[in-house]
């Protein structure tokens, strides 16, 4: 006779501090969708919304008027990231503007590689907007004489900082595998 019982356990039960959702997510994330998606549709109100994984997920509607799941980035992470590339900057502020550049690079797309999702496309685009403006005051502080422009800013932000553009698929997209009647695994 074998004992199964310790395999249908919960899953905090067989492994000590493991996290569950209930215990990751606030108490107080009670979403109520389907009075939400009506809400939306009467106009009623404004949505519910939760934070989680640095992003703010909000109840709203495609352009089709569909109820839609919107991700967009947490506003409190974004000034975060953003003071640290002030401050990093400021520690870098001699280097030449390749090194700056390059190291900017690297800033710029990594923050890209998380947070470009759908329904986020603004807020990327605002990051590196910003992350442009403060790189245009760091080089402006390196002379009292300093005659850097924006349309000097735009230059080199075409040649170092990428284009803001969403990197990662629909969930929907990313999940939906066809096998061809075949399965994945060999």
């Amino acid at each position: 006779i074998v004992d199964d019982s310790a395999t249908f356990k919960p899953v905090p039960a067989r492994l000590p501090g493991a996290a569950t959702a209930s215990s990751v997510l606030p108490s107080t994330i009670s979403l109520k969708w389907a009075s939400t998606i009506a809400e939306i549709r009467t106009g009623q109100g404004k949505p519910q919304t939760f934070d989680f994984l640095g992003f703010t997920f909000i109840c709203g509607r495609s352009r089709r008027g569909a109820f839609l799941l919107r991700r967009h980035t947490r506003r409190d992470r974004m000034r975060a990231a953003l003071q640290e590339v002030k401050t990093q900057l400021r520690n870098r502020r001699s280097d030449s503007i390749a090194e700056q550049g390059r190291w900017l690079r690297s800033v710029v797309t990594g923050y890209f590689a998380y947070h470009a999702v759908p329904t986020n496309a603004q807020a990327i685009g605002a990051y590196r907007h910003h992350v442009l403006d403060l790189w245009r005051r760091s080089l402006r502080r390196r002379s009292q004489k300093d005659r850097t422009t924006w349309a000097r800013m735009n230059r080199l932000a075409v040649e170092w900082l990428p284009p803001p553009h969403v990197l990662h698929p629909w969930p929907e997209d990313r999940l939906f595998v066809k096998t061809r009647g075949r399965s994945r695994m060999p």
